[in-house]
């Protein structure tokens, strides 16, 4: 018979649990948002961004490679699997725009 810490290894504790709920606090401060708009997930880093369309959760974007700074990656909200390389933030976050019919 296990621990408690064994058997319920996704408490409110572990990281997809504290991932999430950061997601879910920061895509209600841009909830009325118009437009594209980018935020952080996490205030000290850029290297991770949600990307909204008037407040609709499109994705995510975050660096490839964060020594280099020159590639970008976008994955859809709901998925796993990136979607593509960008030069750029911008270029990542139309992108997931355009995937989603948004007008850009």
């Amino acid at each position: 018979m296990g621990t408690t810490a064994d058997t319920n290894h996704f408490n409110a504790s572990s990281p997809s649990a504290r991932e999430a709920a950061r997601q879910h606090a920061v895509l209600a401060k841009v909830r009325n948002t118009r437009g594209l708009v980018c935020t952080h997930l996490y205030a000290h880093s850029d290297a991770i961004q949600l990307v909204t369309y008037d407040g609709e959760h499109l994705g995510r974007i975050r660096l490839a490679d964060a020594h280099a700074r020159q590639s970008w990656v976008a994955v859809p909200a709901g998925q796993v699997m990136t979607m593509g390389r960008y030069h750029s933030s911008k270029a990542a976050a139309k992108a997931l725009a355009h995937a989603a019919g948004k007008p850009v």
